[in-house]
């Protein structure tokens, strides 16, 4: 008993091949530069970030207000509002 085996064909094989032996165009392996997207919520963001930095830290005039009432003596705590900002109410 014999038995002969004819050619086969392997399409997707042999089509990869004719490809990958083709000459890439120099347009082709052109590379693009490196871009960055700010979305609207980080320019809003950073917009306040720089306002913030550009306002003074301290309020003068309210430490000198409370510096003054508490010399004075007539600085009274209000312990419901300190109360109600701890437990964010």
């Amino acid at each position: 008993m014999s038995l002969k085996i004819g050619p086969v064909q392997i399409t997707g094989v042999q089509r990869y091949s004719e490809i990958s032996k083709k000459p890439v165009a120099a347009a082709a392996l052109k590379q693009e530069a490196d871009k960055v997207d700010v979305s609207g919520a980080n320019k809003l963001f950073a917009q306040a970030l720089s306002a913030a930095k550009a306002m003074p830290e301290v309020r003068a005039e309210r430490v000198d207000a409370v510096r003054g009432a508490v010399q004075n003596g007539t600085y009274q705590v209000n312990s419901r509002l300190i109360a109600e900002k701890m437990l964010g109410l």
